[in-house]
């Protein structure tokens, strides 16, 4: 018998108020919107995307708290660490589900005007009722798919993208083709960071065959592992041998909070 999961269990059952919200299905994949409530005050309590009965989430932002975001912490930390080199002015964000992540960026950086791409009506439906409140105008939220938003974007060039596109549980291998990735390089500012939520999808052969492979439009690429999770910063220009490691002493000093 395994204690530890034992004793997980135990303390998700005493400890965590469960309330689902609502329940959808997309793509094959069944998805609730839950509230957690932690008893005594012992978290903040979040509200969730859950899929896979609970084992895996789309979106996490919390209830009664603006201390950080419990969403995708590798993410967020590389965007702070590189935050230090370079002010952002515009973000995009490629796959929004319910915006955990236009939300970090919104709280985080005052002056930065946010857009999310969003393919899902429904998920955009499930955002805005469930995770939108007190945000304005200074993000936008559009209904469009990210690769053709991509290919025919002309606008001011974005400080920081976030891709985090996947087809149910799927990952969408459309991202490491060259046609997306050089517009990526096309839309970027000069000093732009394009962040990639790869999930646990890829094996350790495939991640170096299109960090690789990547490195034609990016000149460094610098990969996080966070549990089963793995995540791929692209930067722009050659930056250093010093800022790189400075932006990775800042993310693993980030994960430890």
């Amino acid at each position: 018998m395994n204690i530890t999961l034992v004793l997980k269990k135990y303390f998700r059952k005493v400890f965590i108020r469960r309330k689902e919200l609502e329940s959808f299905s997309l793509n094959g994949v069944q998805f609730s919107v839950v509230d957690y409530c932690y008893m005594f005050g012992i978290r903040p309590s979040i509200r969730a995307i859950a899929h896979d009965e609970g084992r895996r989430f789309s979106s996490v932002i919390y209830l009664n708290s603006k201390k950080g975001h419990p969403y995708l912490p590798p993410v967020q930390a590389m965007i702070k660490a590189w935050a230090n080199w370079h002010e952002y002015h515009h973000a995009l964000v490629l796959g929004c589900a319910g915006c955990a992540l236009p939300r970090f960026l919104f709280d985080e950086y005052e002056s930065c005007a946010i857009r999310g791409v969003e393919r899902s009506d429904k998920m955009i439906e499930i955002a805005k009722k469930f995770f939108l409140h007190g945000i304005d105008d200074r993000f936008q939220l559009i209904h469009g798919d990210a690769f053709d938003y991509v290919s025919s974007y002309q606008g001011v060039g974005y400080d920081v993208i976030i891709v985090d596109l996947f087809h149910g549980k799927e990952l969408a291998m459309r991202i490491f083709t060259d046609d997306f990735i050089c517009h990526l390089k096309r839309i970027c500012s000069d000093h732009g960071l394009v962040v990639f939520n790869l999930s646990s999808s890829l094996s350790q052969e495939e991640l170096d065959h299109y960090k690789t492979s990547l490195k034609n439009y990016f000149p460094e690429a610098s990969l996080m592992l966070w549990h089963q999770s793995r995540f791929l910063a692209l930067f722009p220009d050659k930056t250093g041998h010093d800022v790189v490691a400075s932006f990775k002493k800042k993310t693993q000093v980030y994960l430890r909070k």
